[in-house]
């Protein structure tokens, strides 16, 4: 979908794992140097009220969906696929963050 017009249905060119210089990074993409992931947590900020686990009506809820921030743990990646961001780091960027999520590029 190209955001204006609808499904493209035309044939597209694709970059090929191992292409050159891609986004400013030298050396071929992707890079070879893994993402360092952090994962933080309401141990790591005491004081600070961090639910680590979502509620439902006054019950902890199994659900187990965590790591984008708004409760349980969060994950960053710096580095790895997001060394063309700026800054080189974020959630989408761990490549072990929960939810079965696939890094950048």
């Amino acid at each position: 979908h190209d955001g204006e017009t609808g499904w493209i249905t035309s044939a597209t060119e694709w970059i090929p794992s191992g292409a050159e210089n891609m986004n400013g990074v030298p050396g071929a993409w992707p890079p070879k140097d893994e993402a360092t992931t952090y994962v933080i947590e309401a141990k790591d900020w005491p004081g600070v009220e961090w639910p680590m686990n979502i509620m439902t009506n006054g019950t902890i809820d199994p659900d187990d969906w965590t790591g984008e921030g708004d409760w349980g743990q969060y994950w960053v990646g710096v580095g790895g696929t997001c060394a063309d961001r700026s800054p080189p780091a974020g959630y989408w960027c761990a490549p072990e963050a929960p939810r079965k999520v696939s890094t950048p590029n």
